[in-house]
């Protein structure tokens, strides 16, 4: 399922499906030329694999990936943290025609993509969010930042992605109370804005539950 965002010159893709990670790779290929990829995550995503998945394809297609793994939480999401990302960015070799791939949650994305506006005046990035907060919320508009110690999301910018990948089998190893978090996001959507929505949750809910893939592909498509 492709969803388009059209903005012009900076328009992408968002592609929604199940056990598509190992496709990311082929996607990759499309925004040749790529000097590297440096992929980004945290140590919550690194457990369960999904990160491993698309370094793999990537590497699959013959491009070098550099991972870098932060601790969970929005305690990363610093001047310190965006620092540590540009000594990282810069140690590897980074050059304007490598892109940076989040694999994670909102706060992987917004710490990532902000990294990749700023880093040699703006790299290229690709959004791969894991939680359904992340996938029907953050990682769509090019809303990148971090935070102050005084408040959140003070210093940021809009950078849109090259593209973005939803894979809802991600889901499946979401914790129940970020799960819910996502589908309260969802749920008030839909009583205000879109009452098909809210219809098709009022039906499905089940399915939901058991966070079923096709049921939530839509979802995240309608969204």
């Amino acid at each position: 399922m492709i969803v388009p965002v059209s903005l012009g010159s900076r328009s992408y893709n968002i592609t929604i499906g199940n056990d598509c990670l190992k496709n990311i790779g082929a996607m990759l290929s499309l925004f040749q030329p790529i000097s590297s990829a440096i992929l980004i995550t945290d140590n919550n995503v690194l457990q369960y694999g999904h990160a491993d998945k698309v370094a793999n394809s990537i590497d699959d297609i013959g491009i070098p990936v550099h991972r870098l793994s932060f601790d969970s939480g929005e305690q990363i999401k610093t001047v310190e943290g965006v620092y540590e990302m540009w000594e990282s960015l810069y140690n590897y070799g980074t050059d304007r025609k490598a892109i940076l791939v989040a694999v994670g949650g909102g706060v992987i994305g917004d710490l990532g993509g902000f990294a990749a506006a700023t880093y040699a005046r703006g790299i290229r990035f690709f959004q791969v969010p894991t939680t359904l907060l992340a996938q029907v919320d953050s990682s769509v508009g090019g809303k990148v930042g971090i935070n102050l110690k005084t408040g959140k999301n003070m210093v940021g910018a809009f950078h849109q992605p090259l593209a973005v990948l939803i894979d809802t089998e991600t889901l499946q190893t979401l914790p129940e109370e970020q799960y819910l978090s996502g589908l309260g996001e969802v749920v008030k959507y839909g009583v205000a804005l879109d009452a098909e929505l809210f219809q098709f949750i009022e039906a499905n809910i089940e399915k939901i539950k058991c966070r079923e893939s096709a049921v939530m592909q839509t979802i995240i498509a309608k969204w």
